[in-house]
């Protein structure tokens, strides 16, 4: 009886088969080693935008990430209070009266001369002129006024213009009386000793 052998046909299917089996496991494998090669690549390159590339073996994802948002900070209001409280303040204070200055003492000196009443002083009239009677009418005149007036006489040298001569002391009772001579000029007498502290000499330019 001759002896079984093995079917030629089935053993070269199965190196076939054996040999496809061992090409897909190394295939397998270069595969899933590129994948992560290209993965290395396309993060440190393309992934700056925020894409993330994943190979699991022959199927391939991608996972978008969307890129970070920069928060912008909100705007800061600055409240007006301040600025409010600054301005009432500065308003109150403008407003606000000013203290009335301090008084200030006038401090008064010595009382201002006064004429002496004209019944404590005496004026002696004399006439310059050729108007008889001229000297009688001015006495008059002054007794009126209650004036001092002794006997009137003539003066021997004719004056232009009349005069009021006041000894030392009696200035303002010759302005006094040159109230009714306008247009006398008011002198200290050239008398060393008159009668009367106050002497009147009608010149040319007295009119009655």
């Amino acid at each position: 009886m001759p002896g079984r052998h093995a079917d030629p046909t089935r053993s070269s299917v199965g190196s076939d088969l054996l040999r496809f089996a061992v090409l897909l496991a190394i295939l397998a494998v270069v595969l899933i080693g590129g994948s992560r090669v290209l993965t290395n690549l396309m993060a440190s390159g393309d992934g700056e935008d925020g894409t993330e590339v994943t190979f699991a073996g022959s199927a391939t994802s991608s996972t978008t990430t969307p890129p970070a948002q920069t928060s912008t900070p909100e705007p800061t209001v600055q409240s007006s209070t301040t600025t409010s409280t600054v301005t009432t303040t500065t308003e109150a204070a403008t407003s606000t009266t000013a203290p009335p200055p301090a008084a200030t003492t006038t401090t008064t000196g010595p009382e201002p001369p006064v004429a002496l009443d004209p019944s404590e002083v005496s004026v002696l009239v004399l006439n310059s002129t050729r108007r008889s009677g001229l000297a009688a009418r001015l006495v008059r005149e002054l007794d009126a006024l209650g004036y001092q007036t002794p006997e009137p006489t003539n003066y021997q040298t004719p004056l232009d213009q009349s005069r009021v001569w006041y000894v030392e002391g009696f200035r303002l009772e010759a302005e006094a009386v040159a109230v009714v001579v306008p247009d006398a000029l008011i002198e200290v007498t050239p008398f060393e000793s008159p009668s009367s502290p106050v002497t009147v000499v009608l010149g040319a330019s007295f009119t009655e």
